[in-house]
Order: C-alpha cells, then sequence, then structure tokens
C-alpha cells in the first residue's frame, strides 16, 4: 500500500510536464487546456500562475532565468522574472491541428519536441538546437510522447502511441 500526499491544490485541465528549477527551489508545470504555466516553492507554499497567449505544452531548462517552450505553433523562450513568450521559430504557424507535445533538453543543450496532428497519421520529432536552428529528426511517429536518454546520452527512448 502506498501514501499519497497532496502537497498543493491545483486543478489543471490537462496537466503536463513538471520540471524542477533548482535556481528558485520551484517546480513548474503547464496546463495544456488553460495555456497557464505554475510554479510551486514547496519551502514556502508560494504557487503562481502565468496566463499566456499561446498554448504551452512542455517547458525545459534553457539558460538562466529562461525556459524554452513547446507551444502550439513552434518554440518559444519562456522568462521566469518577467513572464511572457518570446518567439524563438514558430515553424508550426498555419499548421491547423498540429501542436508540439511532450519535449525535453537533451545533451547538448539541444530541446526535443513531439509533434501532434489531428488529421495527419505520422507525428514528428523536431530539435531545437542551441544555435536557434531546428531540424527534424529521420524517424517514423505517430504521436510522440515522452523523451529521455541513456547514460552518455547516445540513445534517446521516447515512448509513442502506435495506431491499430
Amino acid at each position: 500500500m502506498s501514501i499519497v500526499t497532496d502537497v498543493i491544490s491545483v486543478t489543471n485541465d490537462l496537466g503536463e510536464g513538471p520540471i524542477w528549477y533548482p535556481e528558485e527551489n520551484a517546480l513548474y508545470w503547464v496546463d495544456i487546456g488553460r495555456a497557464e504555466v505554475f510554479r510551486f516553492r514547496p519551502e514556502t507554499g508560494e504557487q503562481n500562475v502565468c496566463a499566456l497567449d499561446s498554448v504551452v505544452s512542455a517547458l525545459g531548462i534553457w539558460s538562466e532565468q529562461k525556459f524554452v517552450a513547446a507551444t502550439e505553433s513552434g518554440f518559444s523562450v519562456l522568462r521566469t522574472k518577467d513572464p511572457g513568450l518570446a518567439r524563438i521559430d514558430h515553424f508550426l504557424e498555419g499548421e491547423h491541428g498540429a501542436r508540439l507535445n511532450d519535449a525535453k533538453v537533451g545533451p547538448g543543450g539541444r530541446f526535443w519536441a513531439g509533434m501532434l496532428h489531428e488529421s495527419r497519421k505520422n507525428g514528428v520529432l523536431y530539435c531545437l538546437c542551441p544555435d536557434g536552428s531546428v531540424r527534424e529528426a529521420d524517424i517514423e511517429l505517430v504521436a510522440p510522447n515522452g523523451l529521455d536518454w541513456a547514460p552518455g546520452g547516445e540513445t534517446i527512448y521516447i515512448t509513442d502511441s502506435r495506431h491499430g
């Protein structure tokens, strides 16, 4: 038997992507359904929410006081001190039914994000490089959701939802 303790009472439409930010001793996560980013500091109980003008599906620590964000239209930067999204590359803009899904910063500081599309059978894995360039991974996926790397960073593991 396990014991579950609620440490914060928040109702999310679609809460995703918890990420610990050591510089603030805070937990961040997103609510995809409401286009909001949450912050919780366990030491003080302080909680904050930031409403955004774009749906964010995942965050990654990019540099001091900055997160990189996977959004409905591409990649953006979210600053922790002055919340708001700054565009990096919105390569999905105008692509109806598409949005970036789960994402994570991997070895070498690259931000990897899976893309879902409502009307297409295949998803895509994109990589935002530290220099700001975006590339598409040469891999067949349906709905990429969940990324991590083996020790040493040579192998990436991806959870994928297959049709049929």
